[in-house]
């Protein structure tokens, strides 16, 4: 962060944790989201990143609305906007899912496959034989 000329005394929370989960979410929740493993939970933790991610450049940056733009104000430099789309996007894959092309539908339908195998009944089956009767040791001395 120093690197990056931010301000980091502005930042309320432990930098290097926010630093360490930071690049851990940036680098590992794209990936379960583009196979689809965890979408729903995935996609909530790049929002939650996000949120981060704006919090420390706001607060650490000295960020104002000319280098930052306005929401939907229509310039390039606009990273409200940028920021927006992510989240809306993101929120899809929230609210419905990650889709039929995913880890997470395979795994349904696994597991679904597997609840719904029959199970035999007690008549089905065949009999467990009973055990042979083995004899008991004596317990008499010498014996």
């Amino acid at each position: 962060m120093k690197e990056a000329s931010f301000q980091v005394a502005n930042v309320s929370l432990e930098a290097d944790l926010i630093v360490l989960f930071g690049t851990w979410a940036e680098f590992i929740l794209p990936v379960f989201i583009v196979i689809g493993l965890f979408g729903r939970l995935s996609s909530l933790g790049m929002i939650i990143f996000i949120g981060v991610m704006t919090y420390v450049d706001v607060s650490a940056g000295n960020l104002n609305a000319e280098t930052w733009g306005a929401l939907f104000d229509g310039q390039e430099k606009g990273e409200w906007d940028r920021r927006a789309l992510w989240v809306f996007l993101l929120l899809v894959i929230v609210i419905k899912g990650p889709g039929p092309l995913s880890v997470d539908k395979l795994l349904d339908v696994l597991m679904r496959k597997r609840r719904e195998r029959p199970v035999m009944m007690a008549a089905e089956q065949s009999p467990i034989p009973e055990p042979s009767p083995t004899p008991e040791p004596s317990l008499a001395p010498g014996a």
